[in-house]
């Protein structure tokens, strides 16, 4: 599947509220985490904006959105990880 049709699929899911974001696979990667690990700017930033995502989420790898945010360079999203505070 190309990424454009992986972020409109992702995206619809957001939208509808009915999934849930931090559902995790079998390495614990949340969807915020498979987003950022897979540049998936829009996505990371619709799941944190929600405000139903766990930001704070660590998968087996000890990675988390904000550890993979970083080493792929996906400034938008750092900036929003790290000015949005979890209520």
């Amino acid at each position: 599947m190309h990424d454009n049709s992986l972020s409109d699929v992702a995206l619809s899911l957001i939208k509808t509220g009915k999934s849930n974001p931090d559902h995790v696979n079998n390495n614990n990667d949340t969807a915020l985490i498979i987003a950022c690990n897979n540049s998936l700017s829009d996505v990371a930033l619709s799941l944190i904006k929600t405000g139903k995502s766990n930001p704070d989420n660590v998968n087996n790898n000890n990675d988390t959105a904000l550890t993979l945010s970083l080493k792929n360079k996906l400034l938008d999203v750092v900036l929003l990880l790290i000015t949005t505070v979890k209520k």
